[in-house]
């Protein structure tokens, strides 16, 4: 008969019926060839079942049982927390970030610009020197109108005059005292926050003002509904008794208070 050719696969795989078969096991036989080709066709079988072949040596079957397996699953996974953390971690500062920003002011009235340029102008045109105190019927103006009104601030500076500004929307105060002098300006409202952008936060007598240098060095805040500005070359030594007798603000929150509360603003929204 004829090689076995194209039926060394079905002979292998017991696919030839009888009577070929027969006559494939006569061939075989006698012919070297189809036998390396039926040996060559089981070794394939068995690798593609997984059963060890005879051709693959010992050595190369050790040398393939040491090569390292894939990373399990249970170290996978240290990863894959790392990155959820890291992920939760993200949208916490998110969070904490949007309640610092939306954090609730307590500031009252309507947000206030000061005219600072103009403050300063005047303070530096008036020479301020001793003058006469202010007559009853002017300090009775002042407190007809609402506006806070004090004689005398620290120790030894006086109130020597007292005008009303921009359709008496503001009021200037004049207090002289050991030779300096200083102007106090107060408007209804709060202090914008853009306002003061320029200005650096200190802390002098016991509250947060802001501060911008110059001469004259002007000083502001807000407290209970209005803003204050004080013009003056005093220094924070002298200048804190003063300060001292004026109202003082409420203290800045901490950011962590922001926090909260922005926190609190937020889980309240609709």
């Amino acid at each position: 008969m004829a090689h076995l050719g194209e039926d060394v696969a079905a002979y292998v795989d017991g696919q030839l019926s009888v009577e070929a078969a027969q006559r494939a096991d006569e061939h075989l036989a006698h012919c070297e060839r189809c036998r390396r080709s039926v040996s060559q066709q089981r070794a394939l079988k068995e690798r593609m079942s997984g059963t060890p072949s005879p051709l693959l040596s010992p050595d190369l079957l050790a040398s393939l049982g040491s090569v390292p397996h894939a990373p399990s699953r249970s170290h996978s996974l240290v990863p894959a927390a790392v990155g959820t953390f890291l992920v939760l971690v993200g949208a916490s500062l998110a969070v904490v970030a949007a309640a610092y920003a939306f954090a609730p002011t307590t500031r009252d009235g309507d947000p206030v610009h000061p005219p600072f340029d103009r403050f300063a102008a005047m303070a530096s045109a008036s020479a301020l020197g001793p003058r006469q105190h202010l007559s009853t019927s002017a300090m009775d103006d002042l407190d007809a109108s609402g506006w806070p009104s004090q004689q005398s601030l620290g120790t030894g500076f006086q109130r020597v005059d007292g005008h009303l500004h921009e359709d008496r929307e503001v009021v200037a105060q004049a207090y002289v005292g050991h030779g300096e002098s200083l102007l106090l300006f107060e408007q209804v409202g709060c202090l914008a926050d853009e306002a003061v952008a320029s200005f650096q936060r200190r802390v002098i007598a016991d509250r947060s003002v802001w501060v911008q240098e110059g001469q004259p060095r002007i000083v502001t805040w807000d407290a209970d509904g209005m803003v204050y500005t004080v013009v003056t070359r005093l220094a924070d030594r002298h200048l804190a008794p003063l300060l001292a007798d004026l109202p003082a603000g409420p203290r800045p929150p901490t950011p962590m208070e922001r926090i909260r509360d922005g926190l609190v603003r937020i889980s309240s929204w609709p």
